[in-house]
């Protein structure tokens, strides 16, 4: 790009990458700092160039082909490795992570170099998602607790590297299509890890060993490679894999990738299902009844709908009743006055984690909407509201993974954490997602109109878990938001092609 050219360039162009240079610049400076003073003088000066030098490398021989692996690379990643908290006492830099962070440099150093291409045409979720996004920054930079709250926004800064990536550089529904293909990749991975764990047995425990009336929970679930916590989380990707690939079962060809396609389908519902996670479970049911609604039905076997959808209806009141029933995780509300005795007195753990279960929900949801009433417009911050939770809730609910920054409900969390404004973001986004769904499926037997399918399916498993279960917190795994960011973007994608080939029709 000539000079003349870089003056010319709209001021925010040049103000993000500079302000992306500065970001930059004290990411390699923590990285080196954390290494050198951890490890040894040399592994900093190694871990800062290896960040630096792959993406100065990708932009040095940058070509269509080239950006397309890279973005292949970097999805195949997102379900290996994840894991990235710093509650643990331990920075954990995995390759997933790595790919991330090489992946701002390429963007920031393609703003300031301006390879910015042909200018794409905006998106239809680009105001408020930006806004949803600022709402949550500002918030968390006003909140009591902002230097634990900006540690949670990093995973989702970063998270959101996805979707520009995918925004800028993808042009092509094939390249999309071969996202897809790199995605199981790392789907096959992450769902042989689940059904390892599930062979070993690692499931929520409670040790009442002790003599003091607290739960802790000594084995996590689905951990072999890393990338989830926590049975919500993988049952948020296992239930995606369902859905998707049982969509693009549909869509594909050839019989190879039928077959491959149907099996990852099923794995990811059996593992969702065994998981035990209601929210999860309920989702996937719903969102494969809308997937079987929306699907075209086989020519002149129409009515195999009529035995079809009962029998899916069936099998999703089938596996909810034992998932909602009395040996679940909750049985619905427990009078608190039992408390003392249950908790004294039994020495079954499922007992005392269901009466933990059906107490916090409600408690958690009763003190959020009074803490809310502190900032009904901004919020009180994201993910920083220990200091008001610790003065009202008891230490066994605290105990048992319900933490204070956890409403356990997207939409009293964003009202909690953004206030109205991030709330009526968030409705705007689910509306417009439910809207383009609506029409992508207008053009199915194309590759738009069934990933169109299969994200409106995605989009309803997330907000009906979203309603019971944590998934939604984004910031506390990085591959939640790297799974979010990625479904989003391959929505706006199928956005603006339902509306240009319309434009055509018209």
């Amino acid at each position: 790009m000539s000079e003349l050219e870089l003056k010319e360039r709209h001021p925010i162009y040049r103000f993000a990458g500079w302000a992306g240079l500065v970001l930059l610049c004290i990411l390699v400076a923590v990285t080196f700092a954390y290494f050198a003073y951890t490890r040894r003088f040399m592994i900093g000066l190694l871990g800062v160039a290896a960040l630096i030098v792959p993406a100065a490398l990708f932009l040095v021989f940058a070509h269509e082909k080239a950006r397309l692996w890279w973005a292949r690379i970097m999805v195949a990643l997102m379900p290996l490795g994840l894991l990235f908290r710093f509650d643990t006492g331990e920075f954990h830099l995995t390759p997933a992570l790595f790919m991330f962070l090489v992946n701002l440099f390429v963007i920031v150093l393609d703003k300031l170099q301006g390879y910015e291409g042909e200018k794409p045409k905006p998106t239809p979720l680009a105001k408020p998602l930006g806004v949803w996004l600022v709402t949550i920054i500002f918030s968390t930079l006003v909140s009591r607790f902002a230097v634990h709250g900006v540690l949670e926004l990093i995973p989702l800064l970063l998270a959101s590297t996805v979707y520009v990536y995918v925004r800028l550089y993808i042009r092509d529904e094939r390249e999309l299509e071969s996202l897809i293909k790199a995605f199981t990749v790392g789907a096959c991975y992450s769902l042989g890890s689940g059904y390892f764990e599930l062979v070993k047995g690692v499931t929520y425990t409670a040790d009442l060993s002790r003599e003091s009336q607290s739960i802790t929970m000594y084995s996590d679930v689905f951990r072999v490679d890393g990338s989830f916590y926590g049975p919500n989380s993988f049952v948020y990707f296992s239930a995606s894999c369902a859905i998707l690939y049982g969509v693009m079962f549909f869509y594909w060809r050839k019989w190879r990738w039928k077959i491959f396609s149907l099996g990852l389908a099923l794995s990811g519902a059996v593992l969702s299902i065994f998981t035990y996670s209601r929210g999860g479970v309920v989702g996937l049911a719903a969102g494969i009844l809308f997937v079987i609604l929306a699907l075209p039905p086989p020519k002149k076997r129409r009515s195999l709908y009529l035995v079809v959808i009962p029998l899916a209806l069936a099998v999703a009141i089938g596996v909810a009743i034992p998932v909602l029933g009395e040996q679940s995780r909750g049985t619905g509300l427990v009078d608190p006055q039992e408390m003392q005795e249950v908790a004294v007195s039994t020495e079954s753990a499922g007992q005392v984690a269901d009466l933990i279960s059906s107490l916090a929900r409600p408690i958690m949801w009763y003190w959020s909407f009074e803490f809310w009433k502190k900032s009904p417009v901004w919020g009180i911050g994201h993910s920083n509201f220990e200091g008001y939770f610790n003065l009202v809730m008891p230490d066994m609910f605290r105990m048992f993974g319900f933490y204070p920054r956890h409403p356990h409900n997207i939409f009293i969390y964003a009202l909690l954490s953004t206030g109205l404004i991030g709330l009526a973001c968030l409705l705007v986004i689910v509306g417009k997602l439910t809207r383009y769904t609506f029409s992508g499926i207008r053009h199915r037997g194309t590759f738009i109109g069934y990933l169109s399918i299969a994200l409106g399916g995605v989009w309803l498993l997330t907000f009906i878990q979203g309603l019971v279960d944590a998934v939604f917190v984004l910031p506390l795994t990085l591959s939640l938001a790297g799974f979010f960011f990625f479904f989003l973007a391959s929505s706006t994608f199928v956005m603006e092609a339902v509306k240009e080939r319309r434009a055509r029709e018209n």
